[in-house]
């Protein structure tokens, strides 16, 4: 079944995570590129700047999910008060469908359009959407696991995946909300608590949920949402 090859594939990463004695400079190398080199440097990370086009629901989801959200964050962000680490900010939070342009592609127009067609032509109906845990990967990124109502998410995306042509080949295939990054590397010591965090998280994690009622066609101009423009909303049914 979906939902459980979904379950198994946020498990394989976290594993690769928890398995690693360090993160060292050159796991997180990629986290450490999309802020701006001064505000590093400043410890106080700020996204660059940049052009996505992506479907996203979210930004901002309902304040009583994302109060909870802010709780993980918080929780989280002591255990890092001594490693570099940036937050998503609540407002921005979301979880995505599909990306249609990546910062290193040219400008979709006619993708754009397909998908500002399907998303007006077509029937698609609200969904719970369930956080169920939490997770870090050994790249920096910090991430909450999320699943849909009957796998609707996912079915929305396969049906968008099949209408908008020349899609960019990476995509995601899970139902995820990024939480943030840590920005320095993890001794030992550190690797080991954050672990400990993380599992202990996940062993008396309270499932929590929202209803997603929308759709938006965005072009995102500063990474995780800092700076964005909303092409299209979707009313879902």
């Amino acid at each position: 079944m979906i939902d459980l090859d979904l379950n198994s594939s946020y498990k394989r990463e976290l594993d690769k995570f928890i398995k690693k004695e360090i993160i060292d400079i050159n796991d997180i190398k990629n986290s450490i590129a999309i802020f701006e080199d001064q505000s590093l440097l400043d410890s106080f990370p700020i996204p660059k700047r940049l052009e996505v086009i992506a479907i996203v629901s979210g930004i901002p989801f309902d304040k009583v999910f994302q109060k909870k959200i802010i709780a993980i964050q918080s929780i989280i962000s002591k255990s890092l008060f001594d490693t570099l680490h940036y937050l998503v900010k609540p407002k921005n939070l979301a979880v995505e469908y599909l990306v249609l342009k990546w910062p290193s592609d040219n400008l979709p127009e006619h993708a754009i359009k397909s998908a500002k067609d399907f998303l007006k032509n077509t029937k698609l109906r609200k969904f719970k959407f369930k956080i169920y845990g939490v997770q870090m990967h050994k790249d920096g990124c910090i991430l909450l696991q999320g699943i849909s109502e009957d796998m609707i998410l996912h079915k929305i995306r396969e049906k968008m995946m099949m209408a908008i042509p020349n899609l960019p080949k990476k995509q995601s295939n899970w139902a995820h909300i990024p939480l943030g990054r840590f920005l320095e590397p993890l001794n030992a010591s550190k690797k080991k608590k954050i672990n400990e965090l993380i599992f202990n998280l996940n062993k008396n994690f309270t499932t929590f949920s929202t209803n997603i009622n929308n759709l938006y066609l965005i072009n995102e101009h500063r990474w995780y949402m800092e700076e964005v423009s909303k092409i299209y909303t979707k009313n879902l049914v």
